[in-house]
């Protein structure tokens, strides 16, 4: 991969948490609140300098607007924190588990 590649993906990453954040309708400081962080982790991913762990993209998962897996490309890797047998939560569906 190439070192160009890398700042492109990081870039789409931002500009899709971005997004979420705008169709979630809260502002940083309250998606920080929600997932228990600090508003500036939340700013490294929403610029991109960080990616969220899977237990963090798990919370953001639970945000109505947001979908994880798509934000960072994590399809197949955000697993359910109920689910014990190994089987994936369904990513695109956050409506079932809202944080409120």
């Amino acid at each position: 991969m190439k070192l160009s590649d890398l700042h492109e993906g990081k870039r789409a990453n931002a500009a899709r948490f971005r997004a979420a954040v705008k169709k979630s309708g809260l502002s940083q400081t309250k998606i920080a609140k929600k997932v228990g962080l600090h508003k500036s982790e939340v700013s490294k991913h929403a610029s991109g300098l960080r990616v969220p762990s899977m237990s963090v993209a798990r919370k953001y998962n639970r945000i109505p607007g947001f979908n994880a897996a798509a934000i960072w490309d994590l399809l197949g890797e955000v697993e359910s924190e109920e689910e014990s047998d190994g089987k994936l939560e369904s990513l695109g569906d956050a409506s079932e588990e809202s944080v409120s």
